[in-house]
């Protein structure tokens, strides 16, 4: 649910920023400016039915700020994303009068982001939404998109959660035009993702936000009637996997890699370590790999996914223990 919620706030974030009215921006970035943009933004993300409240202000070196922030899903017991402040920089925010919008850059830091459910009990919601700052994260994203080449670079994604976890990566990715509001719309549909460099430090980042998904896409939840047997069950889903990594690609996913994988597989649900995944794809890796399977039906088999990864590297290494 939270990668989900994720997923749809950040398109919704990103489809945003690309169709703001250069109205909005005709006045420099004064408060007024910086309020215009919010409002923006919480029509786009209204539109991926999730609503946003914040207050914005104009920053002295060029940025707009937005504190209190908080966006929620529509769906019943959805996670309510909070943040203390999130800044953006950059020229994304200095748009031409005819809404069009030419290469661009954006800084966006973020302090104090968390999830918390809200129950409908006012005792309980102001509890979980205490609870929920012990884990707060902070963000630093700085990106770019090239017209001339369509290209959107990440130089640089920093996720830091309490502990010792941490997301760091870097991406190129193809076939994205973010020149009108109406082409930024379909960038997702276009987008081809030719270079990863990923580092993920997992010491409890796990079992927080991938293990309750995880869990609930067992199927086989009546033949688990009690926690020793939901355990074997689950250690037969990981046998499973186990066997489609050793299936994978060799092209794509060298020896190392699957050895890299398993490792991980077998440190599951309590992985402690460091994970290191470098990709690379010069046709793109994005949705129009998938139109082969239109025809055909979602594969049942390795050896039918195997197509999938033509020509696409992944180089992978699962450091157990590593907290650098």
């Amino acid at each position: 649910m939270i990668a989900s919620f994720l997923a749809r706030a950040l398109t919704g974030f990103w489809l945003g920023m690309a169709a703001l009215p250069g109205a909005a921006q005709q006045a420099g970035l004064s408060d007024a400016a910086c309020a215009a943009t919010l409002k923006d933004l919480v029509q786009v993300l209204h539109s991926n039915q999730l609503d946003l409240k914040a207050t914005a202000r104009s920053l002295k070196d060029g940025g707009c700020a937005f504190e209190a922030v908080e966006i929620a899903g529509g769906a019943r017991n959805a996670p309510t994303f909070y943040a203390d402040t999130v800044t953006i920089h950059g020229s994304i925010l200095a748009w031409d009068r005819k809404g069009q919008m030419p290469s661009s850059d954006m800084l966006v830091e973020a302090t104090g982001m968390r999830f918390a459910n809200k129950m409908g009990d006012a005792r309980l919601d102001y509890m979980l939404a205490a609870q929920s700052r012990v884990g707060a994260m902070a963000l630093e994203l700085r990106a770019a998109w090239d017209r001339s080449t369509s290209e959107v670079e990440i130089s640089r994604v920093d996720l830091t959660f309490a502990g010792d976890s941490r997301i760091l990566f870097t991406a190129r990715a193809k076939n994205i035009d973010l020149s009108t509001p109406g082409a930024a719309q379909m960038a997702i549909m276009g987008a081809a993702l030719t270079e990863l460099d990923l580092e993920i430090r997992s010491f409890g980042l796990f079992e927080q936000f991938l293990l309750p998904v995880l869990v609930m896409m067992i199927p086989d939840m009546e033949d688990a009637d009690s926690e020793a047997e939901f355990a074997a069950l689950v250690s037969e889903k990981k046998l499973e996997l186990r066997r489609a990594i050793n299936q994978l690609p060799d092209a794509a996913f060298p020896a190392p890699s699957r050895a890299a994988l398993a490792a991980l597989l077998s440190d599951l649900p309590g992985p402690r370590g460091k994970l290191v995944v470098k990709f690379r794809s010069a046709s793109g890796f994005g949705a129009a790999r998938f139109a082969r399977f239109a025809l055909t039906g979602l594969p049942q088999t390795m050896k039918e996914l195997a197509p999938l990864f033509d020509g696409t590297r992944f180089d992978i290494d699962w450091r157990r223990g590593d907290r650098s």
